[in-house]
C-alpha cells in the first residue's frame, strides 16, 4: 500500500468547488478553533498568490497552503492547513515542496514564513531555520519568523 503522501497529488485549485473546499479547510483548521468567523481565512492577496490543494477520494480538502511573492527574490508561505486525521503522513511536506518549486520557478531565491509555535519543528524538518519571534495571533498563538534558501 502506498504511503498517503504518494497516494494523493497536489493540484492548483481552479474551480469554484475546489476553492470552496480550499477555504473551508483553512477556516476549520486556522480560524474556527479561535471563534473567528468564516471569511477571516481569506485576504486581499488570494488572486495574486499560488495555491496548493490536496483532495481526498470524496473531493474534500485534506491539505492546503498558499505562497505569495513578497518581492522579486522572496516568497512567503501562508495559511498551511492539514486536516487533523491525516497529519503526520507527509501531506504538509508534499504541498510545501510543490509551492516552493512554483515560487522558485517565478524567481524566488528564499522563502519566509511565520510559523505557529506548534509547527516550528515541522518547518525545521523541511529545511527552514527559525530567525525571530514574530507576532501573537488572537492574543495567544505565538508565531516565529522562519526562512529557507531555495538555492
Amino acid at each position: 500500500m502506498l504511503p498517503l503522501s504518494e497516494k494523493y497529488k497536489v493540484i492548483e485549485p481552479l474551480t469554484e468547488e475546489e476553492f470552496d473546499q480550499y477555504f473551508l479547510l483553512r477556516w476549520k483548521v486556522l480560524r474556527k478553533p479561535w471563534n473567528q468567523p468564516p471569511g477571516s481565512e481569506v485576504d486581499f492577496n488570494e488572486a495574486t498568490s499560488m495555491h496548493g490543494l490536496i483532495l481526498n477520494s470524496h473531493g474534500k480538502a485534506i491539505a492546503v497552503c498558499r505562497i505569495e511573492m513578497r518581492d522579486v527574490l522572496t516568497a512567503q508561505v501562508r495559511y498551511m492547513a492539514v486536516s487533523e486525521e491525516v497529519r503526520g503522513q507527509g501531506l504538509g511536506r508534499k504541498i510545501l515542496h510543490y509551492l516552493e518549486k512554483k515560487a522558485k520557478n517565478k524567481g524566488a531565491r528564499r522563502v519566509y514564513l511565520d510559523a505557529r509555535e506548534n509547527a516550528v519543528d515541522f518547518y525545521v524538518s523541511c529545511g527552514y531555520r527559525n530567525i525571530k519571534t514574530s507576532y501573537l495571533l488572537f492574543g495567544e498563538i505565538q508565531h516565529y519568523g522562519m526562512e529557507k534558501s531555495l538555492g
